[in-house]
């Protein structure tokens, strides 16, 4: 563009001459870009290396971030030596589908605000102008009250099918981007409920592995399970009847990154087994690989 035609621009918007200063005058380019694969080896993408996309709806930072925290606890389990030979390609499997439907979603709060239909009259000083603005203003404010509101997206992303969650086949995701519904299905964020010392159930996560407890049980057998192999793992008791309907199972473990990686009313006979399926130590990679085997798509 060029400073002809921005002044003109700017005098049409204002209606008259003003005094301005142009510093600079750049093109930005709209990006749609999610990458075909996020881990090649020792190389891991994150962040906008792994994933550019328009920012309406301001979806790229989290995302970004989201990256981080998934990538993060995985690093330090393989340096701490307690994650397993599978635990970094969970990663890709995990983090680019949920990219992808952020970076979907970014695009379509793009196209909300973009209008290529052009508006005839939209700048007259006449009675048909002003409607024709006011028109335009409602819908432009409408639609970006649906791109700013976008909880689903932000929250309500699942990790199934991942390898190193134990899925128990009541996955309950809402697609509507507008709307989070707080589910502890194994894969979905650990839902927040306040404890009683007033702090949120979020905060008891991030160190190591936490196992909820909404029942009486003996945490022995898994404590001496986790110190064999040297997973950092926490137990509490949760005496709380709303959360344990929340959480709608007697034990829940939540992983480092606050994402549910197995619930169930028992401990597993086979303690060990579960807790190498959630580090990593499995063998089902293959078939989580499997459906990212197509580059995802972000148009």
């Amino acid at each position: 563009m060029t400073r002809e035609a921005i002044h003109a621009a700017l005098q049409a918007c204002v209606g008259c001459d003003f005094e301005y200063e142009i510093d600079d005058v750049s093109r930005w380019i709209r990006k749609m870009v999610v990458a075909d694969r996020f881990s090649d080896g020792r190389i891991f993408l994150a962040g906008d290396a792994a994933h550019a996309h328009p920012p309406n709806g301001g979806l790229g930072m989290n995302t970004g971030i989201q990256d981080g925290f998934d990538l993060g606890w995985k690093l330090a389990a393989m340096l701490d030596g307690w994650g397993g030979r599978n635990l970094l390609a969970s990663y890709d499997i995990e983090r680019r589908p949920a990219s992808a439907r952020a970076a979907q979603e970014s695009l379509r709060n793009y196209g909300r605000l973009t209008d290529n239909t052009g508006h005839p009259g939209l700048l007259d000083s006449t009675r048909a102008g002003d409607e024709l603005r006011r028109k335009l203003g409602e819908r432009l404010v409408e639609e970006n009250e649906k791109a700013w509101h976008a909880i689903g997206v932000h929250l309500g992303y699942s990790y199934l099918p991942s390898p190193i969650v134990i899925d128990d086949s009541a996955s309950s995701r809402c697609d509507d981007p507008g709307t989070y519904v707080p589910s502890a299905c194994p894969g979905n964020r650990a839902p927040h409920f306040w404890l009683r010392d007033g702090k949120s159930v979020l905060d008891l996560f991030g160190d190591g592995f936490a196992l909820l407890s909404f029942a009486e049980f003996d945490p022995g057998p898994a404590i001496e399970a986790a110190k064999r192999i040297r997973l950092p793992l926490s137990v509490y008791r949760i005496d709380d009847t709303d959360a344990a309907v929340l959480y709608e199972r007697k034990l829940v473990l939540i992983r480092p990154d606050g994402h549910v990686a197995w619930r169930g009313d028992d401990l597993p006979d086979d303690i060990s087994e579960l807790f190498d399926t959630v580090r990593g130590a499995g063998s089902v990679v293959s078939a989580c690989r499997a459906r990212l085997s197509e580059p995802l798509s972000a148009s």
